[in-house]
């Protein structure tokens, strides 16, 4: 009987083992909801959606600032609310106040990865198959279009960040988490490295491929980046450079400035 009593402990025992190692396999599974590397890059499809994301992390001026709205932070307008971000940190000088923070302080975590997402896009599109519903030509021009605008967004991303930090760090590549990603990146570009060289140069280089006014401003691609938009951010950007606090730094003159907006205006 007692060998009887054991024979079964054992196989209840055996049982209970198997069960967890099932269950310990079952949870160790991939959620299926999960957007992993091999699916972004996978499908042309689902890698279109990974670029059109981008566009989350573009913001408007309503309530930007703890409830303020972005002009509260100017002399165009006033806030009447109390404990807006406007009162409590620009207007009186206190940059580190927390009714400011999603303006000054986390605007460098959000625009780092909308640039780490950017660079994802224009060094990975090239592993990502064809769009099988379009024509060879059409897919090679739909690939410029979108490593044109992730361009053109890396390049106003960190033109945001230097309006707050100054020159900072160009990352280029995709970084990973594993490896060392600071010691390459310790030493702070000019502002003409910075501005000119880069943000502007990048606009100037996407600009063709991007979508010409007539395409991006039809129904079905209203609000897409496109050729006036780039051109208009070169515009105000050169406004900045050839103010006296760059213009020696950038070698931006108001003409230059003036000719850009002009070219915007015109074209």
């Amino acid at each position: 009987m007692k060998k009887t009593i054991q024979n079964i402990a054992a196989v209840v025992l055996l049982g209970s083992t198997m069960s967890l190692a099932s269950c310990g396999d079952f949870l160790e599974k991939q959620p299926s909801n999960e957007l992993t590397e091999d699916k972004t890059y996978g499908n042309w499809s689902m890698f279109e959606y990974f670029h059109n994301d981008t566009y989350n992390f573009l913001r408007h001026g309503a309530l930007r600032i703890g409830n303020s709205w972005l002009d509260s932070a100017t002399d165009l307008a006033e806030t009447s609310y109390s404990n807006g971000g406007t009162r409590t940190s620009f207007n009186i000088g206190n940059y580190y106040a927390g009714g400011g923070a999603d303006e000054l302080t986390t605007t460098w975590e959000s625009r780092y990865r909308g640039i780490r997402k950017c660079n994802r896009v224009i060094t990975g599109i090239d592993r990502v198959p064809f769009d099988i519903t379009k024509t060879e030509e059409e897919n090679l021009a739909l690939r410029r279009t979108m490593v044109a605008e992730a361009r053109a967004f890396r390049a106003y991303f960190y033109w945001e960040m230097f309006l707050r930090y100054g020159p900072i760090p160009i990352i280029k590549e995709v970084l990973d988490p594993e490896e060392d990603m600071i010691t390459p990146y310790t030493k702070r570009p000019t502002v003409k490295e910075y501005v000119v060289d880069f943000i502007l140069n990048e606009l100037k280089e996407a600009e063709p491929d991007m979508l010409p006014y007539e395409e991006a401003f039809v129904s079905t691609k209203s609000g897409r980046l496109s050729q006036p938009m780039a051109r208009a951010l070169a515009s105000r950007i050169k406004l900045y450079m050839a103010s006296p606090r760059y213009a020696a730094q950038s070698g931006i003159t108001w003409q230059d400035a003036a000719d850009a907006a002009k070219s915007f205006i015109e074209d």
